[in-house]
């Protein structure tokens, strides 16, 4: 239970130091809504990335405790942090 909470704790901490996830959300939204727009059509935004990250990460924590998929993910990690590395700079 000790390392479930560490290792929570240990992403939860990580994805608050990313700051450019927000930053390129936030432009996102900044240029594709209304100039004018109301409150609660950006609050609206916010609630639905909100839940977008909590459904995203639920997922991702959910296939990656399979003893399977995690096997398959950590032979493959190197394969898969450098096709990631690669994809992220082409959109940079």
């Amino acid at each position: 239970a000790e390392q479930r909470s560490n290792s929570f704790f240990a992403g939860l901490l990580t994805n608050l130091a990313n700051p450019k996830a927000p930053v390129f959300t936030s432009s996102l939204f900044a240029a594709s809504m209304p100039q004018h727009a109301p409150i609660y059509l950006g609050l609206a935004c916010v609630a639905s990335m909100f839940m977008i990250a909590i459904v995203w990460f639920a997922c991702v924590a959910t296939l990656l405790s399979l003893d399977h998929v995690s096997a398959i993910f950590l032979k493959n990690r190197r394969w898969i942090d450098r096709c990631a590395g690669i994809t992220f700079m082409g959109l940079g």
